[in-house]
């Protein structure tokens, strides 16, 4: 089965103008990877950028790939994470919503943290609704189940936290565009695969939640 998405990815790679990869074949430490559409074409860029720049002035260009699957919703988003986990050359991935922002050292604290071979890194985040109500979220393999405390929102690792790769191949996300990222984390957090983590104590990504927009992506 395996076998046969990685033959489908690369047809498609041959293919379609769907699939983009700003990468070459070669084996990679870490694999981010990026599902976009044309009309996100403004955020897509200005993240993309941003993490180009931190690729660039930590000589990480040899270690890490960005990959994208930008379309005109043509495809689930369940089927593009697929697709990009599939066509990754990291020993870990990561996922990044095109429009959410990242920390100014995202690419090297993370780094650092790879190099000690953990099976993920936790996460520190900030969540705003439509650029307001900032609050804190945690992702770590302490947590086994969806919470709060104190106004902080508690979680196991999911698509937004750096995972081995040898890991996160082995769960599928459904094909819808909705809620599946959390059907793919409760499979993964069940496993009981991810059995040690790395830490990093600051806030590192910036979850920027637009509720018109994804009341109208829903609809799609």
């Amino acid at each position: 089965m395996k076998q046969k998405l990685l033959s489908l990815v690369f047809l498609l790679l041959l293919s379609s103008p769907h699939l983009s990869l700003s990468s070459n074949t070669e084996a990679k430490l870490w694999s981010i990877l990026i599902c976009t559409l044309d009309e996100r074409a403004e955020c897509f860029q200005k993240i993309c950028t941003k993490l180009q720049n931190q690729i660039t002035a930590n000589n990480l260009n040899d270690s890490i790939e960005i990959l994208f699957f930008k379309d005109n919703r043509e495809k689930k988003v369940g089927f593009k994470r697929n697709a990009l986990l599939a066509a990754s050359h990291g020993e870990y991935t990561c996922f990044i919503d095109d429009d959410d922002d990242v920390h100014d050292q995202y690419i090297p604290m993370i780094y650092e943290k790879l190099l000690q071979k953990p099976d993920c890194v936790s996460l520190v985040g900030i969540i705003t609704t439509n650029g307001e109500n900032p609050t804190l979220f945690l992702h770590s393999i302490q947590y086994d189940h969806y919470s709060t405390e104190n106004g902080v929102y508690l979680r196991p690792p999911n698509h937004l936290n750096p995972i081995k790769r040898s890991i996160a191949i082995q769960f599928s996300f459904p094909e819808t565009n909705v809620g599946e990222d959390l059907q793919w984390a409760t499979k993964l957090q069940r496993s009981g695969l991810l059995k040690n983590e790395a830490t990093i104590n600051v806030p590192y990504y910036f979850y920027q939640y637009d509720g018109k927009y994804n009341a109208k992506t829903a609809h799609h």
